[in-house]
This record gives C-alpha cells, structure tokens and sequence, in this order.
C-alpha cells in the first residue's frame, strides 16, 4: 500500500477507532464486559488485518484505550482519547514529511538504474541459455534467473513505492508502466525457458543483434535519454521475446518518462 493511503488510513481508522472507545467507555462497562468486548475486539481485528489498515486502526484503537482505562482508574477516559487522536495526527504527519523529503531519493530517483540492472540480466541470461546448449549447465542458469528475479522484483517495489510519493509525477509513472510489463515478460518467457532447459539455438549475427538492441536500451535507461533509432528484432528462434523488446523500445522512444 502506498506510503500516503497509509497515513490517510491509520489517521481516518485511528479516530474512528476513538470514537468507538470513548462510546463504550462512557457506559462505564464492568470488568467482565470489558474483557469480552476486547475479545471481540481482537478477533475482528485478526479477521480483518489482512484486508484493510483502516478497519485494523479502529478495532486496535479501542482495544488498547479500554485496557489502559482499566490498568489506570485514576485518569479520566478522555486524557487517554485525547493523547491518541494527537499522537496519531502528529505521527502521521511526521511520517508524509520524512517521505517527503527523503522518499523520492529511496524509489522516482532508482527506477532508471533498477531498470538497466534488469535489461541486463536478461542479456546475460539469453547468452547463457544460448552458451549452455551444449553442456547444459543447469546450476549456472538457475542463478542467472534467480538473479534476473530479484531484479525484476526490486523494480516493481520500487515503482509501486514511487507511486505513494509526495509530489510524484504520476503521467510519468502511467507511462512509465508499459515498459515494466514488457520487462516482466521478458523475463518470464526467458525464466520459462530456463525452466524447461529449452535452450536457444541462435547464429552469431542473431545473438549479437539482440544482445546490441538490449545493451543500446539499457543505456539511454541509464542516461535518461529517449531511445532513439530503434532496431527491430525479428527473430524466428525467440518470436515473443522479440515483440516484447520491440514494444519496450517503442515505449522508451516516445517520451523521456525519467527526467523528474
């Protein structure tokens, strides 16, 4: 979830959630009442915590203000509310400032260089898949894709992180997506074919083309500049790998999507 729907949601719930405890505290509930109401509390809270932060906030918030109300009996109910609502306030905008100020450096600013890291590994691992025909060195494959994986992975966190900054420019994140699925099925029909050792049997001027097509797009990435002179791969060998590379260069042609 993003970093903004975060605060928006534990602030919304926190305070719904204060609500809820002043409501049941202003009947002066007994001992036993108190404990099963925190029982239900906490049951709702497991069922729920998977699928929303906001109804988790309003279920916790007035489980932990009951118990602190039954811990204390010589404070009122209303200093403890009033804590709460502050302190969910004030962190929550502690929290959207430090984002602020520092989130952009840690996600917009990565994207580039995560994007070039994957390129790359998808060339490595096409001349392995293409090296390793003959001896079949299954050990060696499996790393490069696990590799592949990890990169691939990294860039997603970081474009849906990128996606909760504040400011963010979100006609270039729209953009900027196209060319993310393209890479993420690059790199499935590539891990496919590790998978089911189905190596590739390409000439010299083949692999050499792709590999230079690849390279050439890894580093306008790199550079933050709009590809230019585009190279279309046709490819019998590897025909979808071909089209999604093809439409990967089409995307980075069209706009500079990295220039903040």
């Amino acid at each position: 979830m993003a970093t903004f729907n975060r605060a928006i949601l534990r602030c919304f719930g926190s305070i719904i959630g204060t609500l809820i405890a002043a409501c049941i505290l202003s009947l002066h509930p007994a001992g036993i009442i108190v404990a099963i109401i925190n029982m239900i509390l906490t049951v709702i809270t497991e069922l729920v915590v998977v699928r929303n932060y906001a109804l988790v906030a309003m279920f916790i918030t007035p489980n932990a203000l009951m118990l602190a109300e039954a811990a204390t009996k010589n404070i009122e109910p209303s200093q403890f509310i009033a804590v709460r609502i502050t302190a969910t306030i004030v962190g929550s905008v502690i929290g959207l400032a430090g984002t602020y100020i520092m989130g952009r450096k840690s996600a917009s600013s990565r994207l580039p260089g995560l994007i070039t890291k994957l390129i790359r590994s998808q060339s490595r691992a096409i001349v392995r898949l293409e090296a390793d025909k003959e001896n079949g060195n299954v050990h060696d494959l499996q790393w490069i894709k696990e590799k592949m994986e990890i990169n691939l992975g990294n860039l997603k966190l970081a474009y849906n992180t990128a996606l909760g900054e504040i400011p963010r420019n979100q006609e270039k994140l729209e953009f900027m997506w196209p060319a993310i699925a393209s890479l993420e099925h690059i790199s499935y029909l590539i891990g496919r074919n590790i998978e089911v050792r189905e190596y590739l049997r390409l000439s010299d001027q083949d692999l050499a083309q792709i590999l230079m097509v690849l390279e050439r797009t890894a580093t306008a990435v790199e550079q933050k500049l709009v590809l230019k002179d585009i190279r279309k791969l046709d490819i019998a060998e590897i025909p979808k790998i071909c089209k999604e590379i093809n439409n990967l260069q089409e995307t980075l042609s069209m706009k500079n999507i990295f220039v903040q």
